[in-house]
């Protein structure tokens, strides 16, 4: 049979007697809720054809009863260039009904093909669900509706499987140096330490082990294991999208990592990157890959700690950080950029948003629909700074093409609105979406930032501090509040040290005054000394600076006003900065013809900026009072920073925001600590003195 089998596939497309090509049988929709599971015959050897069955079944997650035990598929599909040409194996699919003899072929991808040689077994078959043959890829119905049972499909799998590739590389060595790394250590994700696995067996002694957990000692590794750790962290796995979900959604002790025909358990897997990220290492012995080994530690370990979907409590939007945490990750479809991250949602939110996929609309249609459902289901445009103008793009400027990477992004640790919302926002059709904003200044002056990249020396760093540095920077003061020193350092840091830290909470960070004190030196001394030691405020202060200007492709912009901050590198005299309702941040934006039957002004979007003097509220309600400025704050409760006010005069920290009170408002503060005025409309705002006009962007 199987000889028969292997020189029918062997046949040419012209043979008259060459193999038909499988034809997918529609799945019921509906309450039956039907879907596929491959099952891969056994196989006497590698080499034999890939012979299956596509079986069609009723999928309850609730009754699993009725379901057989399956593994799921976590696997790359290949670059989308050349996915076509990729398609040059195949696996035979033998028909489901006994009663008849017919086989056809279907067309899958090397590394497919690989996976499903390697998963097969010499003696029994095995039940596989991967996505590219399960689900009819060619019809859009279909995968809509299977995409949306994707969590469900992965999270009732008896083990999800991650499949990342035929063994090359010493990637044998590396799993087994994972394995035993994982297994010497347990980790508290949701502190972020680890400590020493418990003996194996009862009065074995642990003392010589403990030295994994120890985040002081450095990892006994040496070029042979980091070279081979690095080649294996470096396969295109780790950067799909979609992995994300699958793994999430695994059961953890059940999930394994495999490659070639070894294979470890998930939980081992990322249990030693955990310790890999954390303790030191002699990463030199990897030479130019260093860097982005580092890099790659960061993104399998954001993996990992996202790996638990968000608590259902969670009462704030995790789209827009998901988007942020996966703008370099790759997927085959652009559509998939938003579907493969639904399913990490919290529930609230997805529900609230309503968002499904729908592989009927374009990647663009499905992008603005992220945007116009966010504002109107949470009063939020926080996705607007993702926007960068594209003239060549057929979209409106507002709708953020998450197709790609940003060019950079800049980080929303203000809080130009106050939370005040965007309750008036609406998608007026034709591409339009009309908002509330507040001019707040215009560009006089924008120069990019040259001279630099992300791995300039700190002398680069420092001799374009100097050369944008404004005239007067050294005893001028500042329109926004404060000395135009304290703003130039704010603004070229990316606000690296916000108003200040709270020593007491975050040590390690830096401060206002010390960023400020270092940068006064450097601009005054011709030939300034820094202090090299890594953590030192002078080295962190200027990585900071060649990161978020050379890393985020900037301009500085000066306004009419005497306010700067970073802005895109498109940024030209005569844009104007908006704080819109709704947007964490101002925003750049760029008159445009107005819109036939529209008396708004209308603009373009040209990106996000950071304007020190704008970014706490002070357009809405006033400056923040001289002796009061944010402060970020480390709370341990979630684990992360939050925006208050320090009170020089009491020495004290406080969520009451004195603008709000004299104002006669009930402040509240949401989850992360800001305050908030969440019933504030337009007219609200303009009895209290701001300048809030409608606007629409094109």
């Amino acid at each position: 049979m199987l000889s028969k089998l292997t020189k029918l596939l062997n046949r040419g497309p012209t043979d008259k007697n060459a193999p038909l090509r499988y034809k997918y049988k529609s799945l019921s929709r509906g309450s039956k809720r039907e879907f596929r599971l491959l099952v891969l015959s056994p196989a006497a050897t590698h080499h034999d054809p890939l012979v299956t069955q596509l079986v069609t079944l009723q999928f309850e997650p609730d009754g699993r009863g009725q379901l057989p035990e399956y593994e799921a598929l976590s696997y790359t599909w290949g670059d989308t260039a050349t996915l076509d040409a990729d398609l040059s194996e195949s696996i035979i699919v033998v028909d489901d009904d006994p009663r008849r003899d017919g086989w056809a072929i279907l067309p899958v991808t090397r590394n497919l093909a690989a996976a499903l040689q390697h998963l097969r077994r010499p003696d029994e078959p095995r039940v596989i669900w991967a996505d590219a043959v399960c689900i009819n890829q060619a019809d859009k119905r279909e995968k809509s509706d299977q995409v949306r049972r994707m969590a469900d499909i992965y999270r009732s799998a008896a083990r999800v499987v991650v499949w990342l590739g035929p063994e090359a590389d010493n990637s044998t060595y590396a799993l087994a140096l994972l394995d035993y790394l994982g297994s010497k250590i347990e980790v508290d994700w949701g502190r972020e330490t680890m400590r020493p696995s418990p003996a194996e067996s009862p009065g074995e002694p642990i003392e010589l082990e403990t030295h994994w957990a120890d985040i002081n000692e450095t990892l006994p590794y040496q070029s042979k294991e980091l070279h081979a750790i690095c080649s294996l962290l470096f396969r295109p796995w780790f950067e799909r999208l979609w992995i994300r979900q699958e793994i999430a959604l695994a059961k953890p002790e059940a999930a394994i990592v495999m490659c070639g025909q070894d294979s470890i358990r998930w939980s081992n897997f990322s249990k030693s990157i955990f310790c890999l990220k954390i303790k030191p290492k002699e990463v030199h012995f990897l030479d130019d890959k260093a860097m982005p080994f580092t890099y790659r530690l960061d993104l399998v370990f954001n993996l990992r700690r996202g790996g638990k979907p968000p608590g259902e409590a969670d009462n704030f939007e995790m789209l827009g950080i998901l988007l942020d945490q996966t703008q370099n990750c790759k997927c085959t479809d652009s559509r998939d950029k938003i579907f493969a991250l639904l399913s990490l949602l919290p529930k609230r939110e997805r529900l609230a948003a309503g968002i499904e996929p729908d592989y009927t609309k374009t990647a663009a249609q499905v992008y603005q629909d992220v945007v116009v459902k966010y504002a109107r289901a949470f009063g939020s445009l926080d996705f607007l700074p993702h926007c960068e103008l594209d003239t060549t793009r057929q979209a409106p400027t507002w709708v953020p093409d998450w197709s790609k990477p940003r060019k950079g992004y800049l980080r929303k640790e203000g809080n130009a609105t106050n939370n005040v919302l965007a309750h008036e926002a609406k998608y007026v059709g034709n591409g339009i979406l009309r908002v509330c904003a507040i001019r707040a200044g215009v560009v006089a002056k924008s120069e990019v930032i040259e001279g630099m990249s992300l791995s300039s020396e700190p002398t680069n760093v420092i001799a374009a501090l100097k050369r944008y540095a404004p005239p007067d920077v050294l005893d001028a003061p500042y329109v926004g509040g404060g000395t135009l020193l304290h703003a130039y350092s704010r603004a070229m840091s990316m606000d690296t040290a916000g108003g200040d830290v709270l020593e007491d909470k975050m040590p390690a960070n830096l401060t206002l005054e010390s960023c400020t004190r270092t940068l006064k030196r450097l601009l005054q001394d011709e030939e300034p000394s820094i202090d090299v030691a890594q953590g030192s405020v002078d080295i962190t202060f200027l990585k900071a600076v060649r990161y978020w200007t050379a890393g985020a492709s900037r301009s500085l912009v000066t306004t009419k006003k005497g306010h700067i901050g970073l802005a895109p590198a498109a940024a030209k005299p005569g844009d104007e900065i908006w704080v819109v309702l709704g947007c964490t941040v101002p925003l750049l934006l760029r008159l445009a013809s107005q819109a036939k039957g529209h008396p708004q002004s209308s603009y373009q979007v040209v990106g996000e900026t950071s304007v020190p003097g704008m970014m706490f509220g002070e357009e809405l309600f006033g400056p923040v009072p001289d002796h009061c400025w944010p402060v970020k704050y480390y709370e341990e409760s979630w684990g992360g920073l939050i925006i208050l006010l320090f009170n020089a005069e009491t020495n004290t920290t406080t969520d009451k925001d004195p603008r709000l009170e004299k104002l006669g408002l009930n402040a509240q503060v949401d989850a992360v600590g800001k305050n908030t005025v969440s019933e504030l409309r337009a007219a609200d705002l303009r009895k209290f003195g701001a300048q809030v006009e409608a606007i629409n962007l094109v």
